[in-house]
């Protein structure tokens, strides 16, 4: 984002940020300033604390927002009960009824086989 963001472009952003705090991820919001920018990190953090508090419901501010060189930052993480909510409906049964978390059984991976290298006068040939 940019401090000078237009109303449309914040609600992207906002709907956005909505979908993955629902979906249990974290989210980082960052604002980078450029030029004469700088001089109005205010800009900034309204936009922040108006985008967390928009999505209080939602998510709980994780780091304020900071600045950090040409940059200011914000994470937002979603509240226990959302990630409780979203690993719902992922979980399934199998036959015997003991759930499990909806991914395939791991494979076992295969056993690298060992090369061994053999020099032979000046070609070096390897024996699988």
């Amino acid at each position: 984002m940019r401090p000078k963001i237009d109303e449309h472009d914040f609600q992207v952003k906002y709907r956005m940020a909505r979908r993955l705090l629902e979906e249990g991820d974290k989210v980082k919001v960052t604002i980078r300033f450029r030029g004469r920018e700088m001089a109005h990190p205010e800009l900034a953090m309204g936009l922040l604390e108006r985008l967390a508090a928009e999505l209080q419901a939602l998510c709980i501010t994780e780091r304020p927002p900071r600045m950090e060189g040409r940059f200011m930052h914000m994470i937002l993480a979603p509240r226990e009960v959302l990630i409780a909510a979203a690993a719902r409906p992922l979980q399934q049964h199998n036959r015997r009824g003991s759930a499990w978390t909806g991914a395939p059984p791991a494979r076992p991976r295969p056993r690298p086989r060992l090369q061994l290298r053999r020099r032979l006068n000046h070609h070096t040939c390897a024996i699988l």
